[in-house]
């Protein structure tokens, strides 16, 4: 991976950070790449190769990993991985190494592999994050500074850190509002990308419990705000037409060395649009009773004077039509975006095709 200095965490009394981007950075970079079979195990060797790639000239700043089963029973092993620099990650996606690898994966057997690849302008790009502190970071704040903010606690908010809505863009679909319905094709033995639509919205939403001390937080967690939690995210992965959440992952982040799981969770889920996960969350009673459940637990340790230790957090992506590669190899026919829109053949070699339209 890149060598890059350790951002100046400011301190402060106000609890939620978004993004600091340094000087000069245009865009945010963030790929999953993925590897689904119908039994565990594959992991290990997926994740070895995976690191080997990165670790090659103009690798990303930040490697994450994370595994989970997706709701046809598909187990998949994630990395995730961060740049900075559009035109270093464009130099890393072309690069020998990295397009024979990708070539070279079979279209057929009993694995799988797909990569969702997201290149938008920092406009299009948030984030926001309660319980940071210096040592304590999480994604992509590991390689940006994590800056006090005040566009919390109201709905709108999610809409107020992006940049590009200050011009008075809604982020709207350009195929409507509602997802089109299922699409029912064979993908198993193929080869194929999906065109998005323009504004999918992105959410890694993350919750990292490993720092509670308190017994009392600790259970707080455990009994009422986890199972609010799972309630939430099992509604998205059961009713995208309802939602528009078209594609749900609910995974456990892994210590990236030893693949060992940690109490570090990320929910990976795509929206047709902003708007709809403003709408869910607002008037879904299970999102709803998530918001009450954590702002409960914030308002109660407050008047205590205890200073809450779990960690909540979330990067958010509007993605116009260009800035999101997706591609399947060998994959199950609703991974991704392959239940909802029609996939197409993919050309052998198509790294040169990646990142060409960002804005």
């Amino acid at each position: 991976m890149s060598e890059h200095d350790q951002p100046v965490f400011p301190e402060s009394d106000v609890p939620l950070r978004e993004f600091g981007y340094p000087d000069g950075v245009e865009h945010l970079v963030y790929a999953q790449f993925g590897l689904q079979a119908r039994a565990e195990g594959h992991g290990p060797q997926f994740a070895s190769q995976m690191k080997a790639l990165f670790g090659v000239e103009d690798g990303p700043i930040r490697v994450e990993r994370c595994h989970g089963w997706d709701a046809k029973g598909f187990h998949e092993d994630i990395m995730m991985a961060y740049w900075l620099n559009l035109d270093t990650f464009e130099r890393w996606i072309k690069s020998p190494d990295v397009v024979a690898w990708w070539d070279d994966l079979p279209e057929q057997g009993e694995v799988g592999y797909w990569r969702e690849i997201m290149t938008p302008d920092v406009g299009r790009v948030n984030f926001a994050g309660f319980g940071l502190q210096a040592d304590r970071l999480v994604g992509c704040t590991h390689a940006m500074r994590a800056v006090p903010s005040d566009k919390w606690g109201y709905w709108g908010g999610y809409r107020d850190r992006f940049d590009v809505t200050s011009s008075g863009d809604q982020l709207a679909s350009d195929i409507g509002d509602e997802l089109p319905p299922p699409v029912h094709q064979d993908t198993f033995g193929r080869r194929v990308s999906v065109a998005a639509p323009n504004n999918i919205c992105f959410v890694r939403e993350g919750v990292v419990s490993t720092f509670i001390s308190s017994p009392v937080e600790r259970a707080m967690w455990e009994a009422e705000v986890e199972p609010a939690l799972d309630k939430w995210v099992q509604y998205l992965i059961d009713n995208p037409a309802l939602s528009g959440a078209l594609s749900t992952r609910r995974t456990v982040e892994q210590d990236l060395e030893t693949g060992e799981d940690l109490e570090k969770y990320s929910i990976l889920c795509y929206f047709l649009t902003l708007r709809h996960l403003e709408r869910a969350a607002r008037t879904q009673p299970s999102h709803l009773a998530l918001y009450n459940t954590f702002s409960g637990l914030m308002e109660q340790f407050a008047a205590e004077g205890i200073v809450p230790e779990l960690q909540t957090w979330v990067d958010q992506h509007v993605l116009p039509r260009g800035a999101l590669r997706l591609d399947y190899v060998n994959c199950h026919p609703q991974s991704g975006f392959l239940g909802f829109f029609q996939a197409d053949e993919a050309a052998s070699v198509v790294g040169s095709e990646i990142g060409a339209v960002t804005a």
